[in-house]
Parts: C-alpha cells; sequence; structure tokens
C-alpha cells in the first residue's frame, strides 16, 4: 500500500517536532542546572558578604593586607586559613592562578592558532583530519595524567635545563596546563576559520596571491576577533583547571611574579582545603567565594569567546550577501 504524500510529509514534520523538543528539553536541563549550580555556591559564600561575618573574612579585607595578630603592626597579604590568627587574603591565590593560566596561553596560544590554520588552510584535507583526530586524542587525556607527566619528568628537567631552586612552580605547571588546553584553542579557532565565506579565499588565490599571503592578509585580518575568543575560552578554562596546579605548580601562596616560584591556585585551594574546612565556618565560606569567583570568571570569558566568534561569523555572512547582491 503506497503512502501518500502528504501522510509522509506529515511523518516526516512529526519526528522532526519530536526531536525539537527532545533538543529544547535537554537545553532546559542543563540551563536549570548551571543556574542552581551557581545559586547553591553563592548561597554558601553568602556569609562572605555579610556583616556579622568575621572582619578577616568578608569583603573588602578578603583583597585586603591583613595582621597576624592585634599586637602584630605589620600587614601583608597572607593565605593562612588555619592559623591561631587565621588570614583569610586572596590576593596570593590571585596572583598564583592568573601566573599559572597566563602561561598557559603563552602555550596553548601559538600551538592551537597555528595548527588551527594548517588544518583550515594550509594542509590538504587528508592531513587536515589526521591533525583533527590528534586534537581529539589530546583532549581526551585526563588532566590528572598531565599533573603526573608534570610532577615526574617536566618537573626534573626544567630544573636541570633551567638551573632551578625548586622543582615544582607555576613554570612547571604553566607548561603542563598549556598542552592541555591547546585543543580548545584549536577547536574553536577551527570552527572560526571555517565559518569565514570560501569567495574571500578563491577572490585572493584569483588575483594571484599564494596561501600563506592569503592567510597573512585576509584570513588573520577576517578573523582575528574570533581567534582572540578561542584564546580568551582556553583562558577561563585554564583558570579552572585543578589537578595540574594541586600537582606540579608547588601549592605555595605567595605573591610572585617569576614563573620559576612556586605558586597556589584558587582551584588548587579549594580541593585541597575543603574537605577539612568546618561546615558553615569562616573558611567555609571564602572557599565558596573563591568558586564564585572562578565560576563568573569562567562564564564570562565563554561569553565573550561566544561574542567574538559570533561577531565574526555575523559579520562573513553579512560580507557574502553583499558580495552574491
Amino acid at each position: 500500500m503506497r503512502v501518500s504524500i502528504r501522510e509522509e510529509n506529515g511523518r516526516r514534520k512529526q519526528g522532526e517536532k519530536f526531536w525539537e523538543g527532545l533538543m529544547a528539553l535537554a537545553t532546559t536541563v542543563v540551563s536549570i542546572a548551571l543556574v542552581l549550580i551557581f545559586v547553591f555556591v553563592a548561597k554558601e559564600a553568602l556569609p562572605v558578604f555579610l556583616p556579622a561575618q568575621d572582619p578577616r573574612a568578608r569583603l573588602p579585607a578578603l583583597f585586603l593586607p591583613q595582621r597576624s595578630s592585634q599586637a602584630d603592626l605589620s600587614w601583608e597579604f597572607a593565605w593562612q586559613p588555619v592559623a591561631e590568627e587565621p588570614r583569610f587574603c586572596l590576593v596570593p591565590l590571585l596572583v598564583g592562578t592568573f601566573k599559572v593560566a597566563l602561561i598557559a596561553v603563552v602555550v596553548a596560544g601559538p600551538l592551537g592558532l597555528g595548527a588551527a590554520i594548517l588544518a583550515s588552510e594550509l594542509m590538504p584535507p587528508r592531513w587536515a583530519r589526521w591533525l583533527e583526530t590528534c586534537a581529539h586524542l589530546l583532549a581526551g587525556i585526563p588532566t590528572i595524567i598531565w599533573g603526573f607527566f608534570a610532577l615526574m619528568f617536566l618537573a626534573d628537567y626544567l630544573q636541570s635545563a633551567l638551573h632551578l631552586v625548586t622543582r615544582l612552580s607555576a613554570l612547571t605547571a604553566g607548561l603542563a596546563l598549556g598542552m592541555a588546553v591547546t585543543p580548545t584553542v584549536f577547536f574553536w579557532a577551527l570552527r572560526s576559520l571555517a565559518a569565514l565565506p570560501a569567495n574571500l579565499r578563491v577572490a585572493a588565490l584569483s588575483l594571484g596571491l599564494s596561501r600563506g599571503q592569503v592567510v597573512y592578509r585576509v584570513i588573520l585580518p577576517a578573523a582575528w576577533p574570533a581567534l582572540l575568543g578561542a584564546v580568551l575560552a582556553a583562558l577561563g578554562r585554564a583558570t579552572g583547571e585543578t589537578m595540574i596546579a594541586v600537582m606540579a605548580a608547588g601549592n605555595a601562596p605567595v605573591i610572585s611574579l617569576h614563573p620559576a616560584d612556586p605558586a597556589r591556585t584558587m582551584a588548587a585551594t579549594i580541593a585541597a582545603e575543603l574537605a577539612q574546612a568546618v561546615f558553615g565556618g569562616k573558611h567555609y565560606s571564602v572557599l565558596f567565594f573563591m568558586g564564585l569567583l572562578l565560576f563568573t570568571f569562567s562564564a564570562l570569558t565563554h561569553w565573550g569567546a561566544v561574542a567574538l566568534t559570533g561577531a565574526v561569523r555575523w559579520r562573513s555572512s553579512r560580507e557574502e550577501r553583499r558580495w552574491w547582491l
């Protein structure tokens, strides 16, 4: 028995509506989960904003120098939450977090962007697919494996090659973290380059430009905001990394801009101290406040990366419509 075209179209539309509803449901569940996570973290960090909290464990004292005791006249930026007179200054942890993350971005940025440009513009399709496969495999390596690599091999190598005083440092953690976030830069940049209209490349090649000149004079000027967004996404990913920082950064909450000195990140501090913090206490609330800072920064960097990438795609689609008209 033959099925009429109208019945077949009706079944197809029903199937499409089913999958559209399923995708909408999944999106709603994920959005609600994100909101609930943010609300939970913010609720646990709320005492930091209340006047009833210990003055040393509430804003703005968390970002100011503190004294070890009332009799001590010296003020310093120190993170000592379990001392006899605890101090909860977050500045050493902020410095350590961004020092490790910036080293990682310096490593991952050129590697990820260069690999994306090679795969999108310069490599034959066969080799480009092979490079994408390698990037997927690299992204699938657990960060604890990178931590082991940094702890057992990279730390010794850097200490002997650079004559460093300490084995574990921000440099060691940053290099390992840079390798871990390189796939983030690669895939963001690759999607952005693929969104550029093909007529840009065709027009440039028809004028006699080489492949390298097309990349330098046409592709990079057109896609630089999206490439910046890829680096920004990697920065947000690097600031929240935990295991590599715990295992390879040295876990020393000191204020030092030198990459060879140990450092301690906020994510590593939460992982190391949350289990020992008294539920509902000052230390507990400050740790959740650090989690709130990391959550907010990661969300902002991700939204910024999406906005930069979307701006390039919108501009590319507008230019393509203008070209066809």
